[in-house]
Parts: structure tokens; C-alpha cells; sequence
């Protein structure tokens, strides 16, 4: 790992730190009943950065074809929530939730027919709310996806007279952790701002002509910030104070 990539990692830990905190301090404030425990169906905004392997300085050169590692910039997108959340205790909850995620990414290693780079996620999330009793709530989260991205352009075959670019896909897991802060203005409606950590491993490359997990494993570590809006459409019982 890269110097300055430790100093962001440690500067995101501190940051995540603080904004617990804070968001600890504010809870302590509300006293409601806090939100639904129940079914519930959410739209998520993120802001996502990849970054590690993901610096454009490498390549996998195939008999077939070469498929080009892009360097990608941060970028944002949208994905959808079907969760249920669960009590625990007086003032605690857990929800599970399942997710896919979306986002768009510029691809800053410039070649020919250098395009977009497309970020997919299937996510499995778990999350910890303390203070559920509270109309702002602090949590932890922690995530398992499946996880694949699309490179346009990301892929080289032909002669040396004749160049031609296809699309490029890498296939992965990624693990991630984080918290954050969830405001409940209604039983059945809450707001939710975090920061997440995630890991990316990336074990396999998909090109015009070539799909294989016999490649150099590439790996990225990078904080992100996601903004979420759930709806409970199916609700147990509020949670009591």
C-alpha cells in the first residue's frame, strides 16, 4: 500500500471517529419513538472512489488480447433497498438489507478509445442501530458484495496495422465497514448519511475474446459516502422508548 494511501485510510478513520461521535451527541438530544421496525424499501445516492491496483499503470497481455487497467476517478450513483429491521433490546436494532448499487466513473488513463467505467454491486448489509428509541440514531454497518466492473474500451486485440478496442469486465468481491447517522422524522420514513470503508478484490477478467481468474489479483481500498431514504412498508410493532 501506497504512503498517501495510508494517510487517507487513517484520515478516514479519524474522520469516521468524529462523526460518530457527533452523531452520538445529537441522538442524545431526540426522545421518540424512533422508526418502524418492519419491511422497507430505500433509494441510496453514493459517492464512491476506487483506487489501489486501479492506478492505470497496468495491463494483461493475453494471445488473444491486451485488456488495459483504467485508473479510475471518484464518481456517484444510485442504487435501490429492500431491508427489514429487527429489535433487539430497549433502545437497540439490527437490520438486514439487500442492495444493488450502480455508479459511473471517468477513466483518467487516457488511450484511443479510452470510455466510462461502470461500477455494479450486489450488496448483503447488516447494520446496528444504538439509540433506536432516539429520532436520530447512530449505527455501524458492515457489507458483503458481489462486485463488477465494466471498463468501455478496456480491451485491445487486432494487428499492429489495426487497433481494436472492446469492453473489458472484472469480476470481485468487496467487504466494507462503516456507520453513520439515521434520522427517523416519521415511523415510516427515515433518512440515513454514512461513510463506509470497502475493501474491492478483484480475481477475474472478462474481454472480447478471453474470460479467466488466472490474472494477478487486484486490490483497492477506499472510503465512500452514501445517502439513503427508506420507506416501511410493512410494519411490526414501534419500537418502545
Amino acid at each position: 500500500m501506497r504512503l498517501t494511501e495510508i494517510r487517507r485510510t487513517t484520515g478516514f478513520c479519524f474522520v469516521v471517529y468524529l462523526f460518530f461521535l457527533g452523531s452520538t451527541s445529537i441522538a442524545l438530544a431526540g426522545n421518540n419513538d424512533g422508526a418502524s421496525s418492519g419491511l422497507y424499501f430505500g433509494l441510496t445516492y453514493g459517492y464512491n472512489s476506487i483506487g489501489g491496483d486501479f492506478d492505470g499503470q497496468k495491463y494483461f497481455d493475453f494471445e488473444e488480447e491486451t485488456i488495459l487497467v483504467p485508473k479510475v476517478k471518484s464518481g456517484s450513483g444510485v442504487g435501490i433497498v429492500l431491508g427489514s429491521k429487527f429489535k433487539l433490546k430497549r433502545n437497540k436494532c439490527i437490520a438486514l438489507e439487500l442492495a444493488h448499487y450502480n455508479s459511473t466513473h471517468d477513466n483518467a488513463r487516457v488511450w484511443a478509445e479510452a470510455g466510462s467505467v461502470f461500477f455494479n454491486m450486489f450488496i448483503l448489509n447488516v447494520k446496528y442501530n444504538f439509540l433506536a428509541n432516539k429520532i436520530t440514531q447512530p449505527f455501524f454497518n458492515g457489507e458483503l458484495a458481489l462486485s463488477k466492473l465494466r471498463v468501455e474500451g478496456g480491451s485491445l486485440f487486432g494487428t499492429n496495422e489495426v487497433a481494436i478496442y472492446g469492453d473489458a469486465s472484472y469480476g470481485g468481491l468487496s467487504v466494507g465497514f462503516g456507520g453513520g447517522i439515521e434520522y427517523c422524522p416519521h415511523p415510516k420514513v427515515s433518512v440515513n448519511l454514512g461513510v463506509i470503508f470497502r475493501f474491492l478484490i478483484v480475481y477475474s477478467v472478462k474481454g472480447e475474446f478471453i474470460e479467466t481468474s488466472n490474472i494477478e489479483t487486484l486490490m483497492s481500498i477506499s472510503p465512500n459516502i452514501t445517502i439513503g431514504l427508506n420507506y416501511t412498508f410493512l410494519s411490526r410493532k414501534r419500537l418502545r422508548k
